[in-house]
């Protein structure tokens, strides 16, 4: 919708049905420099300027030269600008070099802090009737208040470039909208062409000279498109460009509305690339689970074969066979774990889809320990628990596959050093359950600390392992909008830390 619109016919018609009253009237708004901002319909009608014409120039040129060698005009906003208004009858120039004697009244304008912001002039000929200056000063005073609510709404506006063009492409006005979206200010841009803020290739080929030929054959023209910053930067942009018209259906320019929209536009092609993404992730998804599907039977049917040669084979074949019958079993084995695990993390994938539900952190911990009570036995371990925060928002299942992961790691890669001591602790802290695991053990060097959670990457190959753990705990915490962290050194031990982000629906146990 066009901002402007309803604002600026609601103004011609207060403007026009002001000036009807009055024959050969005029009036014109001016900078403290006097340098014409607007003018009304009634110039046309005895000045002989259209108000396109006038708009970005001194209004001294409706004087003689010899009252501009005087410095009249410079003298009569002085007076004005001091006594707040000043009247007086002037032999003013028309257009076409002719002269006329009017009656001018000249009104100071001022900000709501009471700086000077411009001035209105209202003036009419003298060979009008009776009361010619006291409806003078009534059509100033409103072409005034008028004139500055009009201001206020346009300047005001910060998220549109609002911008009135000449007839020619023009620009002769600039609001705060329009400095903030493409830059320039005011005084850098006006009495410049609107094709400033085109691509060259658009300037070449006359799309801007389009847009306003369209403009005016069809009352109003959109578009979207690239257009250029001061300094050189680009935005995509949605366009409006209204025709204007006076009150004798003359046209005398148009409004351009401009939106930035590289935000939107940036959001599309983020959304586009997410669902990309998407279909890729779950693409994968399927191909794992379809690879670790269909190759367990042939595993199974190959571990069996081996089982088989071995029986008929039995004891009496020599060493050197007996190591190869060794090396493929071993293979065998390793291709039926790399498939488990394939499969774990697409049931971790699909884990994701499973309900939430208040959880005892404690109680997953205590079937978790108890699990694992043979390995804890064998490795001396001594696990100290101080749980602050009793419960947490999640899958019960990826909290127990967490758990499993990491006590079975600091097991795994305790040192041979010390005996092994596990701590886990919970505690709130910006706005999250905080779930800490950390060992004694073997620690890391800081460049593999850099690849922990990389899939199928291991450190130590003195014990069993595929690499896939961390990647899975990894991807569960993350896709349920938490994150892990983890902490080492080389020879001293590790720590992780997990976030669980804290559910505004749910009643949280968590005290900061």
């Amino acid at each position: 919708m066009n901002p402007l619109k309803g604002h600026q016919k609601g103004t011609e018609i207060r403007e026009t049905s002001q000036l009807q009253n009055l024959k050969d009237l005029g009036s014109i708004m001016v900078d403290p420099d006097g340098i014409v901002t607007s003018c009304s319909v009634g110039n046309d009608l005895f000045i002989g300027y259209h108000p396109y014409e006038l708009v970005g120039k001194s209004y001294a040129r409706f004087f003689d030269q010899d009252d501009i060698a005087k410095g009249i005009p410079e003298h009569q906003l002085k007076l004005a600008k001091k006594q707040g208004k000043y009247e007086s009858e002037d032999f003013l120039i028309k257009k076409d070099g002719s002269g006329i004697r009017t009656h001018v009244v000249i009104s100071a304008m001022h900000d709501a802090n009471n700086c000077l912001i411009g001035f209105s002039l209202a003036f009419g000929s003298t060979n009008d009737q009776v009361n010619i200056a006291e409806k003078l000063l009534q059509t100033s005073a409103q072409l005034r208040e008028n004139e500055e609510r009009y201001r206020l709404l346009i300047e005001g506006v910060k998220d549109y470039a609002i911008v009135m063009l000449s007839p020619e492409g023009i620009i002769n006005s600039w609001n705060y909208g329009a400095e903030r979206i493409i830059g320039y200010k005011a005084e850098e841009i006006i009495g410049r062409s609107f094709s400033k803020f085109y691509l060259q290739e658009a300037i070449d080929g006359g799309f801007p000279k389009y847009e306003i030929t369209s403009a005016l054959e069809r009352g109003r023209f959109e578009n979207e498109g690239w257009r250029v910053r001061k300094g050189g930067s680009v935005f995509w942009a949605n366009v409006v460009i209204t025709a204007l018209y006076n009150a004798d259906n003359e046209h005398i320019g148009f409004s351009k509305i401009t939106r930035d929209l590289t935000q939107k536009v940036k959001n599309e092609e983020l959304t586009k690339k997410n669902r990309e993404l998407l279909k890729i992730n779950t693409d994968l998804d399927n191909f794992i689970y379809s690879a670790s599907h269909d190759l367990k039977a042939p595993v199974a049917n190959l571990e069996g074969l081996m089982n088989i040669l071995k029986r008929r084979i039995g004891d009496g074949i020599p060493s050197s066979e007996t190591e190869i019958l060794e090396m493929m079993d071993t293979s065998v084995h390793k291709l039926r774990s790399t498939i488990n695990d394939l499969a774990e993390i697409t049931k971790a994938q699909k884990g994701l889809e499973k309900k939430m539900s208040e959880i005892t952190i404690e109680e997953v911990l205590e079937e978790v320990i108890s699990d694992l009570d043979k390995m804890v036995a064998e490795a001396g371990a001594k696990i100290i628990k101080q749980i602050e925060v009793k419960t947490i928002y999640q899958v019960k299942g990826n909290l127990r596959t967490i758990l499993y992961n990491l006590l079975t790691n600091a097991i795994k890669y305790r040192s041979s050093d010390r005996k092994l001591i596990v701590g886990i602790k919970s505690y709130c802290e910006d706005n999250c359950v905080v779930l800490v695991i950390s060992d004694n053990g073997m620690g890391l060097s800081g460049h593999q600390l850099d690849k922990l959670f990389v899939m199928f990457r291991r450190f130590h190959s003195h014990v069993e392992g595929t690499g896939i753990g961390l990647y899975i705990i990894k991807r569960i915490i993350e896709n349920s909008g938490g994150k892990i962290k983890a902490e080492s050194q080389l020879g001293e031990g590790t720590v992780f830390k997990i976030y669980f982000p804290l559910h505004n629906d749910k009643p949280s146990t968590c005290k900061a």
